[in-house]
Parts: C-alpha cells; sequence; structure tokens
C-alpha cells in the first residue's frame, strides 16, 4: 500500500486537536449568531439615496438653539438697521398677498405644528416602548409652544391697541376721537391704526424654527439609541429589561424611516421660515419692532424648554428625548 506523503501531518494535526465540550459548542453557535445577527443587510439604491438625503437636510436643523437665538438676535437688529439705510428693490415674496405669505406665513404655527406632531409620535413610540400614558407626556410638549404663540401674540395686539389712535387716511391722516381699538377703526371709519405693532411676524417665525430646533435635538444620538437598543437585546438587557429591550428595538426598526422623513419635512420648514424671516426684515416694520419681537420669541423658548420643561416634578409632561434607556450625550462629547 502507498503511503499518503501529507498523512503524518494530518495525523499529527488530528491527534493535537482536543474534543470540544456542549457547552463550547453551545458558545460558539451563540456568538456566531450574534455575529451574523449583527451583519447589516445589502442597502438598494433608492435606500442609498435616501440616506444621503437625510444627512445632508439634517444638518440646518441640528445647529444648536441657544446658537440659534444668539444668531437671530443679532441677525434681526443688524440687518434692520442695514434694511433701513439701504434701499432694496422689491421682489415678489415681499408682497404681502404672495401665495407663500398667505399659504404658509398666516398658518406658519399650524404647520409647524402639524409636522412636529408626527415627528414626536414617531420618536415618542421607540422612546417609551409605546407606552401611551408617556406618549402623552412627550406630545403634550405642544400644547406649551401653542400656549407660548397665543399668548405672545394676543399680547402683542394688546400693546398695538393700548399704544395706537385711529388716523383718517392719507394724505390728511386727521385724529378720529373716540376710537380705541383697531378693528373699530379700520371697519367703522375706514381709518389707519397708529401704534406700537411688534412684529407678529418675525416672532412667529423665530418661535417655530426655536421649537423645531429643540424637538429634533435629539437626532445628533438617534443612530446611537439604535446601537444601544441592539446591546441591550443582544446581552439579555442591564439597562432595561429583556421584554422592553425587544420591544423598543423592534420599535425603532419599524419607525426610524418615518422619523427620517418627518426631520426632512421639518428642514424643508425650517429654511422656508429662515428665508421668510430674512424677507420680513429686509422689508416690513421697524427696527424697534422687529426687534422686541425676536427678543419675545427667545424670552419665550427660554421659559418654556430652559425653566418649565427641565422641571423633574412635572407629571402631565417631559423633556424632548425622555426615555428609560439613557442615549443622549453630553453637549461637546
Amino acid at each position: 500500500m502507498r503511503r499518503d506523503p501529507g498523512g503524518s501531518a494530518v495525523h499529527k494535526f488530528s491527534k493535537q486537536r482536543m474534543p470540544m465540550s456542549s457547552s463550547s459548542g453551545g458558545a460558539d453557535q451563540t456568538s456566531s449568531a450574534s455575529a451574523k445577527k449583527s451583519i447589516p443587510e445589502p442597502m438598494s439604491v433608492q435606500g442609498f439615496f435616501g440616506i444621503c438625503l437625510y444627512q445632508i437636510m439634517k444638518k440646518p436643523l441640528l445647529v444648536p438653539p441657544e446658537v440659534r437665538a444668539c444668531v437671530y438676535l443679532c441677525a434681526v437688529a443688524a440687518l434692520s438697521v442695514v434694511f433701513d439705510l439701504v434701499p432694496i428693490p422689491r421682489i415678489f415674496l415681499a408682497n404681502k398677498r404672495s401665495f407663500w405669505n398667505l399659504a404658509f406665513i398666516k398658518w406658519g404655527w399650524a404647520w409647524t405644528f402639524v409636522c412636529l406632531s408626527f415627528y414626536i409620535l414617531f420618536t415618542s413610540v421607540v422612546l417609551t416602548g409605546q407606552s401611551r400614558t408617556l406618549m402623552r407626556k412627550h406630545l403634550s410638549r405642544l400644547l406649551f409652544g401653542t400656549a407660548g404663540w397665543y399668548v405672545c401674540t394676543n399680547a402683542f395686539h394688546a400693546v398695538e391697541n393700548a399704544t395706537g389712535r385711529c388716523v383718517s387716511q392719507p394724505p390728511k391722516s386727521v385724529h378720529i376721537q373716540g376710537v380705541t381699538d383697531r378693528g373699530d377703526c379700520q371697519r367703522q371709519h375706514n381709518g389707519v391704526w397708529l401704534g406700537f405693532d411688534i412684529s407678529g411676524h418675525v416672532f412667529l417665525l423665530t418661535w417655530c424654527n426655536l421649537v423645531i430646533s429643540e424637538e429634533v435635538a435629539l437626532l445628533r444620538d438617534w443612530t446611537r439609541l439604535g446601537g444601544l437598543l441592539r446591546e441591550e437585546t443582544e446581552t439579555g438587557g442591564r439597562r432595561l429589561t429583556a421584554e422592553l429591550a425587544d420591544r423598543m428595538w423592534r420599535l425603532y426598526q419599524r419607525h426610524t424611516f418615518a422619523v427620517r422623513c418627518s426631520a426632512i419635512c421639518l428642514s424643508c420648514l425650517s429654511l422656508l421660515w429662515d428665508l421668510m424671516l430674512c424677507i420680513t426684515v429686509a422689508y416690513f416694520h421697524s427696527m424697534p419692532s422687529k426687534l422686541v419681537a425676536a427678543l419675545c420669541s427667545v424670552a419665550s423658548w427660554a421659559v418654556v424648554y430652559r425653566l418649565v420643561l427641565r422641571q423633574q416634578n412635572l407629571s402631565f409632561v417631559c423633556p424632548p428625548g425622555q426615555s428609560e434607556l439613557k442615549f443622549i450625550s453630553a453637549p461637546g462629547s
């Protein structure tokens, strides 16, 4: 019989192998299964372009709200002075009857409310593990946003009524005695109400964008949340119960696409608000009325998001990103 030249080597190798215990085999199978689970699925062309679009549109959203507030105050003050001194040609967006003004600016908070409702709904489903009680606490923040808009805009009307007077139409502009309300002046006397008209548009546009910026800040750590949830499901739950971790991970996979779509819509809306803010600053109202409106907006944002929503003893509302799993990284990290 011919001798296999590699037989000795094969025999030697087989002799050195140790029998594998059933426990180690099970561990290898478990590690192999976990390794297979962590391999991402192939991405389609549509998915690739969708991710690219999301990453691009996410950039302007993630400007910190503190930075955005400072930029708004400085920009409104500086640009108001510049445009008061330097005449600029009017464009179609500067027309009060334009489509953009009638369809979007007049309904600015309604557009923001609807888009934020979908965004907060999808994110809170994941953050709370679909707990309806906790989801209501997240959605309740929209009531604070609505209250801030409603209180300030009505206060602006009260200030204008208190500081104004009714005069006849130019060129006479004669003071009409006994009229104390802007509506009566315009409807009954066909007059013009002259008062301190705080810019409602400047307030509305800056308020909407500050609220959007505050709400979407958790997108910075959304991918990190997915990694933590996957780790929780693979390790059996260290920070969460196994059941909650598994449920949150499944909800994360199911709703992340909707979260990204709503974030893209919010980004488009935010860019439109910034554009219309520039138009308002350039063509409408006086410098003091615009600056006061911006100050009121920033002050309202600070009260709601930096004072009220950070209270720990509130049972009906919670700050953005609150979850059983702490995933939001510290600023600057």
